[in-house]
Protein backbone atom coordinates (compact mmCIF):
# COMPACT_ATOMS: atom_id res chain seq x y z
CA UNK A 1 0.00 0.00 0.00
CA UNK A 2 2.85 2.40 0.93
CA UNK A 3 4.59 1.81 -2.41
CA UNK A 4 1.37 2.48 -4.25
CA UNK A 5 0.89 5.80 -2.42
CA UNK A 6 4.50 6.89 -3.10
CA UNK A 7 4.22 5.94 -6.78
CA UNK A 8 0.95 7.83 -7.14
CA UNK A 9 2.48 10.92 -5.51
CA UNK A 10 5.54 10.73 -7.78
CA UNK A 11 3.40 10.48 -10.93
CA UNK A 12 1.29 13.45 -9.78
CA UNK A 13 4.45 15.57 -9.30
CA UNK A 14 5.77 14.58 -12.75
CA UNK A 15 2.49 15.63 -14.34
CA UNK A 16 2.36 18.89 -12.41
CA UNK A 17 5.86 20.12 -13.29
CA UNK A 18 5.48 20.34 -17.09
CA UNK A 19 1.96 21.72 -16.71
CA UNK A 20 3.17 24.53 -14.45
CA UNK A 21 6.27 25.37 -16.52
CA UNK A 22 4.18 25.56 -19.68
CA UNK A 23 2.41 28.58 -18.23
CA UNK A 24 5.46 30.28 -16.71
CA UNK A 25 6.41 33.61 -18.26
CA UNK A 26 9.63 33.70 -20.28
CA UNK A 27 12.67 35.21 -18.61
CA UNK A 28 15.70 37.06 -19.98
CA UNK A 29 18.15 34.59 -21.56
CA UNK A 30 15.42 32.20 -22.65
CA UNK A 31 14.73 31.30 -26.26
CA UNK A 32 11.43 32.83 -27.38
CA UNK A 33 10.54 32.00 -30.98
CA UNK A 34 6.96 33.25 -30.76
CA UNK A 35 5.40 35.97 -28.60
CA UNK A 36 3.68 34.79 -25.45
CA UNK A 37 0.03 35.39 -24.65
CA UNK A 38 -0.51 39.10 -24.02
CA UNK A 39 2.27 40.08 -26.43
CA UNK A 40 2.58 40.78 -30.17
CA UNK A 41 5.72 40.80 -32.34
CA UNK A 42 7.19 43.29 -34.80
CA UNK A 43 10.20 42.41 -36.97
CA UNK A 44 13.44 44.37 -36.87
CA UNK A 45 13.02 45.54 -40.47
CA UNK A 46 9.56 47.01 -39.86
CA UNK A 47 9.37 50.43 -41.54
CA UNK A 48 8.50 52.04 -38.22
CA UNK A 49 11.88 50.97 -36.81
CA UNK A 50 14.15 53.80 -37.96
CA UNK A 51 17.80 53.08 -38.76
CA UNK A 52 20.57 55.60 -38.15
CA UNK A 53 24.15 54.94 -39.22
CA UNK A 54 25.18 51.60 -40.73
CA UNK A 55 22.97 48.53 -40.31
CA UNK A 56 22.98 45.30 -42.31
CA UNK A 57 19.90 43.14 -42.87
CA UNK A 58 20.91 39.47 -42.97
CA UNK A 59 18.68 36.65 -44.18
CA UNK A 60 18.93 33.59 -41.97
CA UNK A 61 16.20 31.02 -41.36
CA UNK A 62 17.21 30.70 -37.70
CA UNK A 63 16.11 34.26 -36.95
CA UNK A 64 12.66 35.71 -36.45
CA UNK A 65 10.85 35.81 -39.79
CA UNK A 66 14.11 34.70 -41.42
CA UNK A 67 16.10 37.95 -41.01
CA UNK A 68 17.84 40.21 -38.51
CA UNK A 69 19.67 43.54 -38.34
CA UNK A 70 23.20 43.98 -37.02
CA UNK A 71 25.77 46.75 -36.68
CA UNK A 72 29.22 47.25 -35.18
CA UNK A 73 29.47 50.85 -36.33
CA UNK A 74 29.89 53.26 -33.42
CA UNK A 75 27.13 55.86 -33.29
CA UNK A 76 24.64 53.71 -35.19
CA UNK A 77 21.23 53.22 -33.63
CA UNK A 78 17.73 51.85 -34.10
CA UNK A 79 14.81 53.87 -32.79
CA UNK A 80 11.07 53.40 -32.60
CA UNK A 81 8.02 54.55 -30.70
CA UNK A 82 5.32 52.30 -29.37
CA UNK A 83 2.03 52.62 -27.56
CA UNK A 84 1.65 50.23 -24.64
CA UNK A 85 3.04 49.41 -21.22
CA UNK A 86 5.74 46.79 -21.82
CA UNK A 87 8.46 45.86 -24.30
CA UNK A 88 10.87 43.01 -25.08
CA UNK A 89 13.91 42.82 -27.37
CA UNK A 90 14.54 39.53 -29.18
CA UNK A 91 17.87 38.64 -30.83
CA UNK A 92 20.58 35.98 -31.08
CA UNK A 93 23.16 35.42 -28.36
CA UNK A 94 26.71 34.28 -29.26
CA UNK A 95 30.34 34.48 -28.19
CA UNK A 96 31.09 37.49 -30.42
CA UNK A 97 28.26 39.60 -29.03
CA UNK A 98 28.35 42.51 -26.61
CA UNK A 99 27.93 42.13 -22.85
CA UNK A 100 26.97 45.79 -22.44
CA UNK A 101 24.43 46.47 -25.17
CA UNK A 102 22.51 49.68 -24.56
CA UNK A 103 18.86 50.67 -24.92
CA UNK A 104 17.28 53.99 -23.92
CA UNK A 105 13.57 54.07 -23.04
CA UNK A 106 11.94 57.45 -22.47
CA UNK A 107 15.36 58.96 -21.69
CA UNK A 108 16.46 56.28 -19.22
CA UNK A 109 19.49 54.18 -20.27
CA UNK A 110 19.50 50.42 -19.64
CA UNK A 111 22.19 47.82 -20.33
CA UNK A 112 21.71 44.22 -21.40
CA UNK A 113 23.87 41.38 -22.72
CA UNK A 114 23.85 39.53 -26.03
CA UNK A 115 26.79 37.32 -24.98
CA UNK A 116 26.52 33.57 -24.53
CA UNK A 117 29.20 30.87 -24.76
CA UNK A 118 27.13 29.13 -27.42
CA UNK A 119 24.85 30.34 -30.19
CA UNK A 120 21.19 30.70 -29.20
CA UNK A 121 18.77 32.24 -31.70
CA UNK A 122 15.65 34.32 -31.03
CA UNK A 123 16.49 34.96 -27.38
CA UNK A 124 14.75 37.31 -24.99
CA UNK A 125 17.64 39.65 -24.08
CA UNK A 126 15.80 42.62 -22.56
CA UNK A 127 12.40 43.22 -20.98
CA UNK A 128 10.82 46.33 -19.49
CA UNK A 129 7.32 46.11 -18.03
CA UNK A 130 5.14 48.22 -15.77
CA UNK A 131 5.30 51.35 -17.92
CA UNK A 132 2.32 53.68 -17.94
CA UNK A 133 0.00 52.81 -20.81
CA UNK A 134 0.78 55.33 -23.52
CA UNK A 135 3.44 56.33 -26.06
CA UNK A 136 7.10 55.48 -25.34
CA UNK A 137 10.34 56.22 -27.19
CA UNK A 138 13.06 53.57 -27.57
CA UNK A 139 16.61 53.84 -28.93
CA UNK A 140 19.00 50.87 -29.32
CA UNK A 141 22.62 52.03 -29.59
CA UNK A 142 25.27 49.97 -31.36
CA UNK A 143 27.99 49.22 -28.80
CA UNK A 144 30.35 46.65 -30.27
CA UNK A 145 28.43 44.05 -32.29
CA UNK A 146 24.74 44.72 -31.68
CA UNK A 147 21.82 42.97 -33.36
CA UNK A 148 18.02 42.87 -33.33
CA UNK A 149 15.66 40.11 -34.41
CA UNK A 150 12.31 41.43 -33.24
CA UNK A 151 10.39 43.58 -30.78
CA UNK A 152 7.55 42.30 -28.60
CA UNK A 153 5.01 44.70 -27.05
CA UNK A 154 1.52 44.49 -25.51
CA UNK A 155 -0.95 42.66 -27.72
CA UNK A 156 -3.20 45.73 -27.39
CA UNK A 157 -0.35 48.12 -28.27
CA UNK A 158 1.26 49.10 -31.55
CA UNK A 159 4.33 50.68 -33.09
CA UNK A 160 3.80 54.34 -33.84
CA UNK A 161 4.40 55.82 -37.27
CA UNK A 162 6.23 59.08 -36.62
CA UNK A 163 5.07 60.38 -40.00
CA UNK A 164 1.37 60.59 -39.17
CA UNK A 165 -0.03 62.93 -36.53
CA UNK A 166 -2.67 62.12 -33.95
CA UNK A 167 -6.15 63.62 -34.31
CA UNK A 168 -6.72 66.73 -32.19
CA UNK A 169 -9.68 68.54 -30.62
CA UNK A 170 -11.71 65.40 -30.00
CA UNK A 171 -15.05 66.30 -28.42
CA UNK A 172 -17.96 64.18 -27.23
CA UNK A 173 -21.59 65.22 -26.75
CA UNK A 174 -24.04 62.90 -25.00
CA UNK A 175 -27.68 62.73 -26.02
CA UNK A 176 -30.48 60.24 -25.45
CA UNK A 177 -29.07 56.81 -26.32
CA UNK A 178 -26.08 58.10 -28.27
CA UNK A 179 -22.83 60.06 -28.13
CA UNK A 180 -21.64 62.24 -31.01
CA UNK A 181 -17.86 62.53 -31.58
CA UNK A 182 -16.01 65.15 -33.63
CA UNK A 183 -12.30 65.83 -34.17
CA UNK A 184 -9.94 67.76 -36.43
CA UNK A 185 -9.03 65.83 -39.58
CA UNK A 186 -5.39 64.75 -40.02
CA UNK A 187 -3.53 65.51 -43.25
CA UNK A 188 -2.55 62.27 -44.99
CA UNK A 189 -4.90 60.07 -42.97
CA UNK A 190 -6.88 57.52 -44.98
CA UNK A 191 -9.15 56.51 -42.10
CA UNK A 192 -9.64 56.69 -38.34
CA UNK A 193 -10.02 54.22 -35.49
CA UNK A 194 -12.40 55.05 -32.64
CA UNK A 195 -11.66 53.50 -29.25
CA UNK A 196 -13.80 53.51 -26.11
CA UNK A 197 -13.50 52.78 -22.41
CA UNK A 198 -15.65 53.15 -19.32
CA UNK A 199 -12.57 54.27 -17.35
CA UNK A 200 -10.64 57.50 -17.82
CA UNK A 201 -7.23 56.73 -19.31
CA UNK A 202 -8.30 53.34 -20.66
CA UNK A 203 -7.59 50.64 -21.47
CA UNK A 204 -9.58 51.32 -24.62
CA UNK A 205 -11.40 48.79 -26.78
CA UNK A 206 -11.63 49.32 -30.53
CA UNK A 207 -15.15 50.52 -31.26
CA UNK A 208 -14.96 51.27 -34.98
CA UNK A 209 -12.41 51.14 -37.81
CA UNK A 210 -12.22 52.47 -41.36
CA UNK A 211 -14.00 55.70 -40.41
CA UNK A 212 -13.35 58.05 -43.32
CA UNK A 213 -14.78 61.30 -41.90
CA UNK A 214 -13.90 63.23 -38.75
CA UNK A 215 -17.24 62.47 -37.08
CA UNK A 216 -18.73 59.37 -35.50
CA UNK A 217 -21.92 58.54 -33.58
CA UNK A 218 -21.80 55.81 -30.95
CA UNK A 219 -25.30 54.39 -30.58
CA UNK A 220 -24.26 51.39 -28.52
CA UNK A 221 -24.36 53.23 -25.20
CA UNK A 222 -26.43 53.06 -22.02
CA UNK A 223 -28.00 56.19 -20.61
CA UNK A 224 -26.37 57.30 -17.37
CA UNK A 225 -23.01 55.64 -18.08
CA UNK A 226 -19.96 57.82 -18.77
CA UNK A 227 -17.85 56.76 -21.76
CA UNK A 228 -14.28 57.83 -22.59
CA UNK A 229 -13.00 58.02 -26.15
CA UNK A 230 -9.77 58.41 -28.12
CA UNK A 231 -9.25 58.39 -31.88
CA UNK A 232 -6.19 57.39 -33.94
CA UNK A 233 -5.37 58.23 -37.55
CA UNK A 234 -4.37 55.62 -40.11
CA UNK A 235 -2.41 55.88 -43.35
CA UNK A 236 -1.61 53.03 -45.75
CA UNK A 237 -0.25 50.70 -43.04
CA UNK A 238 0.46 52.74 -39.92
CA UNK A 239 -1.40 54.13 -36.93
CA UNK A 240 -0.82 57.35 -35.00
CA UNK A 241 -0.78 57.70 -31.25
CA UNK A 242 -4.07 58.39 -29.49
CA UNK A 243 -5.83 61.73 -29.67
CA UNK A 244 -6.80 63.63 -26.56
CA UNK A 245 -9.43 61.84 -24.48
CA UNK A 246 -13.03 63.05 -24.55
CA UNK A 247 -15.93 61.85 -22.43
CA UNK A 248 -19.69 62.17 -22.31
CA UNK A 249 -22.70 60.68 -20.55
CA UNK A 250 -25.87 59.95 -22.54
CA UNK A 251 -29.03 60.88 -20.65
CA UNK A 252 -32.75 60.41 -21.31
CA UNK A 253 -34.64 63.59 -22.21
CA UNK A 254 -36.00 65.52 -19.24
CA UNK A 255 -39.74 66.13 -19.04
CA UNK A 256 -40.69 69.70 -20.00
CA UNK A 257 -41.72 71.83 -17.02
CA UNK A 258 -43.54 75.15 -16.79
CA UNK A 259 -42.18 77.58 -14.22
CA UNK A 260 -44.64 80.37 -13.25
CA UNK A 261 -43.47 83.16 -10.93
CA UNK A 262 -46.00 85.88 -9.91
CA UNK A 263 -44.34 89.29 -9.78
CA UNK A 264 -46.94 91.00 -7.53
CA UNK A 265 -46.67 90.26 -3.81
CA UNK A 266 -50.46 90.17 -3.31
CA UNK A 267 -53.21 89.38 -5.82
CA UNK A 268 -56.96 89.44 -5.22
CA UNK A 269 -59.34 86.98 -6.80
CA UNK A 270 -60.36 88.25 -10.22
CA UNK A 271 -57.54 90.79 -10.30
CA UNK A 272 -55.10 90.90 -13.18
CA UNK A 273 -51.48 90.15 -12.28
CA UNK A 274 -48.05 90.03 -13.86
CA UNK A 275 -46.12 86.74 -13.96
CA UNK A 276 -42.89 85.40 -15.43
CA UNK A 277 -43.47 82.14 -17.30
CA UNK A 278 -40.58 79.89 -18.38
CA UNK A 279 -40.75 76.58 -20.23
CA UNK A 280 -37.78 74.44 -19.18
CA UNK A 281 -36.08 71.25 -20.39
CA UNK A 282 -36.98 71.69 -24.04
CA UNK A 283 -35.05 72.16 -27.25
CA UNK A 284 -35.98 73.38 -30.70
CA UNK A 285 -37.37 69.99 -31.71
CA UNK A 286 -39.32 69.12 -28.54
CA UNK A 287 -42.54 70.79 -29.67
CA UNK A 288 -41.91 70.91 -33.41
CA UNK A 289 -45.17 70.66 -35.35
CA UNK A 290 -47.32 70.78 -32.20
CA UNK A 291 -49.74 73.39 -30.83
CA UNK A 292 -50.22 73.94 -27.10
CA UNK A 293 -52.45 76.26 -25.05
CA UNK A 294 -52.02 77.45 -21.47
CA UNK A 295 -55.11 77.61 -19.25
CA UNK A 296 -54.63 79.31 -15.86
CA UNK A 297 -58.31 79.28 -14.89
Amino acid sequence: MLKKIILTFFVAIMLLVPFSSAFAAATVGQELKTPEAGWKRYESNDQKVLQSGTWTLVSNANHSNGAYLWSSSAGSSLSFKFYGSKMRLITAMATDRNTLAQVTVDGTVYSYSEYKNTVQYQTLVFELAGLSTGPHTVKISAVGLTSLDAIDIDDTGYLIDSNISAPTNLSAIGENGKIDLRWTAVTGATSYVVKRSTSSGGPYDILATNITSAVYTDSGVTNGVTYYYVVTAMDADSESINSNEASATPLPPLKPTLDVSIVDEKVKVGQEFTANIALKNVNNSTFAGRNYSLDLA
